[in-house]
């Protein structure tokens, strides 16, 4: 990851820049997706306008990062205090860079923070295997929405607790002998 990225809660002068992240995000990344049908891409930018996303961004429950990089928006996530991750996306040109993981990492601190235990999403073909890789996995079967593909998954925020047998030989101390 470049040391010049930045994260920050995304203000209501950047909506435009955070509209456009995902527009370019899904025509171009996502098109495997998509297929390039106008339909289908106009469905699912329906929601993501400068004016919708600016009364998403001040509903109370929701969460927002905004990468920047070098000072220029590249990346955005925005979830739900419920602990669904609605968007993700990432500048065509800064994928592969850390940018997504990035954004992934501090939302799911800002969720476990608010008392989440869980992380779910509803991910794209695109987006599986990035997703897996950062340790979501399938909670349900895939569904149509808006004629694309998505597949339920989710993550568990907090790391199960050790026995106290595990604690001790982490620590040097063998177990008792049984």
């Amino acid at each position: 990851m470049d040391h010049s990225l930045h994260l920050r809660q995304p203000l209501p002068a950047d909506v435009t820049a955070i509209s456009l992240i995902i527009e370019r995000a899904i025509r171009t990344a996502c098109a495997a997706d998509h297929r390039n049908e106008q339909r289908l891409i106009g469905a699912w930018l329906r929601s993501t306008s400068p004016a919708q996303l600016l009364r998403c961004l001040r509903l109370p429950k929701t969460l927002a990062r905004l990468a920047l990089l070098q000072g220029k928006p590249v990346g955005v996530v925005i979830a739900g205090s419920d602990g669904e991750i609605l968007q993700c996306y990432v500048m065509p040109e800064f994928s592969r860079r850390g940018v997504g993981t990035a954004l992934m990492t501090d939302i799911e601190g800002c969720l476990l923070e608010q008392g989440r235990e869980v992380a779910s999403l509803s991910s794209t073909l695109t987006g599986f295997g990035f997703y897996r890789h950062l340790g979501y996995r399938e909670s349900g079967q895939r569904l149509e929405v808006d004629g694309l593909t998505v597949t339920l998954m989710e993550k568990s925020l907090v790391r199960p607790a050790m026995g106290d047998w595990m604690a001790r030989l982490m620590a040097g101390v063998r177990a008792p002998a049984t």
